[in-house]
C-alpha cells in the first residue's frame, strides 16, 4: 500500500485500480480513507453554511451539530460504503461480472478520497459545484472500476451503476412530490 495509490485510481490509471483489487488487506486503508471522508463532510455542519440550507426547507432544528454527529459520521459513511458496494457488486454478479465483493471495494474505497473535498462546502456555491462535479467523477470512475475488477463491458458496468442511481432519483422525486403535498395542505 502507497499513499500514491489512492490519487492514481482517481486518475483512472487502470494497473492501479486492478493492483489495489487484488491487494490482500487493502480494505484496511479504504476504511480509513472513508471515515476521514465523513468527517471532513461533516464539518460544514459547524460552520452553518448546511444548516442555513436546511432552515430554508424547514429542516434545520433536525440538525444540530455535536461531537456524536461528527463521529457518527465517520460511522456512516462506512456502513454507506459497504451498503453502496454491496449493491453494485450484487448488480454486477447479475449482470455476470466475476469478481469479488472486496475487489470491488478496495478501489472504491480508495477512490473516496476524492470525499474530502466536501469540507468545501463551507464555501458557499463553490462547496457545492465541487459537490456536483465529484459526484460525476465518482459515477465515472465507479464505471471504470466495474469494468475492471468485475470483469464487465462497458455497458453492463454502466447498466450497474445507472439502474440504483435511476432508483434513487425516482425515489427523491416522489418523495419530493409526497412532501410538497403534505406541506401544502
Amino acid at each position: 500500500m502507497k499513499l500514491i495509490e489512492p490519487f492514481k485510481i482517481l486518475a483512472f490509471d487502470i494497473k492501479t485500480i486492478k493492483k489495489v483489487s487484488k491487494e490482500k488487506n487493502a480494505w484496511h486503508f479504504g476504511i480509513i480513507i472513508i471515515a476521514i471522508a465523513g468527517l471532513l463532510g461533516n464539518i460544514p455542519s459547524f460552520f452553518g453554511t448546511q444548516r442555513q440550507a436546511l432552515h430554508s426547507l424547514g429542516l434545520a432544528p433536525l440538525v444540530k451539530p455535536s461531537a456524536f454527529s461528527f463521529f457518527g459520521s465517520a460511522i456512516g459513511s462506512i456502513v454507506g460504503a459497504l451498503i453502496w458496494t454491496g449493491i453494485l457488486y450484487l448488480l454486477a454478479r447479475l449482470l455476470r461480472g466475476k469478481g469479488s465483493f472486496l475487489e470491488l471495494f478496495q478501489p472504491l474505497a480508495y477512490a473516496r478520497v476524492i470525499s474530502w473535498l466536501a469540507v468545501l462546502n463551507i464555501i458557499p456555491l463553490f462547496g457545492a459545484l465541487i459537490t456536483f462535479l465529484t459526484g460525476i467523477w465518482m459515477i465515472i470512475l465507479t464505471v471504470i472500476v466495474l469494468k475492471n475488477t468485475m470483469v464487465l463491458t462497458t455497458g453492463r458496468a454502466i447498466a450497474v451503476i445507472a439502474i440504483p442511481l435511476v432508483l434513487i432519483a425516482i425515489l427523491a422525486t416522489v418523495t419530493a412530490i409526497i412532501l410538497l403535498a403534505v406541506g401544502l395542505t
